[in-house]
């Protein structure tokens, strides 16, 4: 039987631009917790969610991260009324021009596993914790 989870960070996150580096200050708890691959992870990870947050949601925006068992666990909320993720086949894209859509990609890249609670905009996602 393992630990149970100790929430490392619950923060509430301003409707701006200024979001994601606070999002990321605040993970800087962390540090002694997971080693910095991991870390820089993370960081990817809720930068791509809060800043999808504060570009298509709407109200209050949370972030909340636990660790449990070596495994990282963190969510992104907003009030908003919800989404289904578009994964798989991209349309074709010019990159020399593209400057947004690509943030569920990314996330579904670095996290281990991650999802959104139907009808809502709470996403979740873990992280395996290698530790220091």
């Amino acid at each position: 039987m393992g630990d149970a989870p100790e929430l490392l960070v619950d923060a509430d996150l301003p409707r701006d631009l200024t979001a994601a580096g606070l999002a990321r200050a605040r993970l800087d708890v962390l540090g002694a917790t997971v080693d910095r691959a991991q870390l820089d992870a993370l960081r990817i990870v809720v930068t791509e969610l809060v800043n999808n947050a504060v570009v298509h949601g709407e109200g209050r925006i949370a972030l909340q991260v636990t660790l449990e068992d070596g495994l990282v666990r963190g969510q992104v909320l907003d009030e908003g009324t919800g989404f289904a993720p578009q994964l798989g086949e991209e349309p074709a894209r010019d990159e020399t021009r593209e400057v947004g859509g690509w943030g569920l990609p990314i996330v579904d890249a670095v996290a281990a596993r991650w999802g959104v609670f139907e009808g809502t905009t709470h996403v979740w996602f873990e992280l395996a914790a290698t530790g220091t």
